[in-house]
C-alpha cells in the first residue's frame, strides 16, 4: 500500500500514523506499544525503520528493552505474539513455500491424472482446468502465496490466478480428500 516509511507515517489504513503522532484515532490504544519504546514515538519509528531495512526482523533493543530483541514483525507480550502467530497464516508446517508448491503441484496433477505439460499448456479440458484452479486455491489459501508468486509458478497472469482461486474455492468443497491427502 505504501512505498516507504514516510508514506506509512500518514497512511490512514494503518495504526502506525497514530503511534508516530501524525494522526489521532480515539479508538486506538497506543500506550501498550509505546510503553515498549519508553513512550517515545521516535524510538518506535527507529525500530520500525530497522525492521524494514532488515526484512521485518528487527534485532536491536530499543531503550534496553529486552522484550523487543528478536521480536520480529509482531509487537506485544509473549502471550499476544503466540496467539497472533497461531492465527491463520502466521505459522506454516513448511518453511520453504517453493518446495511445498512443487509437492502440491505434483500431488494435484496425480489426483486429476493430468500431465504437467498439459497443466502448463492452453488446454481447457475440465480436468486440467480443475487441476489449475485447485493448485491456485491451495497455494493461495493454504500456503498464503501471493498472486504474483502463484502466477510465476503456473505461468499465468495475476488476474487469471485470482479467477482460478475463486473457482478453486468452489471446487475445494467437493475435493476434501485431495486437501486431506496434501496434509496442509
Amino acid at each position: 500500500m505504501v512505498k516507504n516509511l514516510k508514506e506509512l507515517d500518514t497512511c490512514t489504513w494503518s495504526g502506525h500514523s497514530t503511534l508516530v503522532g501524525k494522526a489521532e484515532n480515539h479508538w486506538q490504544e497506543c500506550d501498550e506499544v509505546l510503553s515498549l519504546f519508553e513512550y517515545n514515538p521516535i524510538n518506535y519509528k527507529s525500530f520500525i525503520s530497522a525492521g524494514i531495512k532488515s526484512g521485518c526482523e528487527p534485532k536491536q533493543e530499543i531503550g534496553g528493552n529486552e522484550k523487543l530483541k528478536n521480536s520480529g514483525p509482531v509487537l506485544g507480550s509473549s502471550q499476544f505474539k503466540e496467539k497472533f502467530i497461531n492465527t491463520k497464516g502466521m505459522r506454516r508446517k513448511h518453511s520453504n513455500t517453493t518446495d511445498v508448491f512443487s509437492i502440491i503441484l505434483e500431488k494435484t496433477l496425480q489426483h486429476y491424472k493430468v500431465k504437467e505439460e498439459f497443466f502448463k499448456s492452453c488446454s481447457k479440458s475440465s480436468a486440467v482446468s480443475d487441476c489449475r484452479a485447485m493448485v491456485a486455491y491451495i497455494a493461495k489459501e493454504k500456503l498464503e502465496m501471493s498472486g504474483v508468486a502463484i502466477a510465476e509458478n503456473i505461468g499465468l497472469t495475476k488476474s487469471a490466478v485470482s479467477r482460478l482461486v475463486q473457482r478453486g474455492r468452489k471446487i475445494a468443497a467437493r475435493e476434501k480428500n485431495l486437501i486431506e491427502k496434501l496434509d496442509l
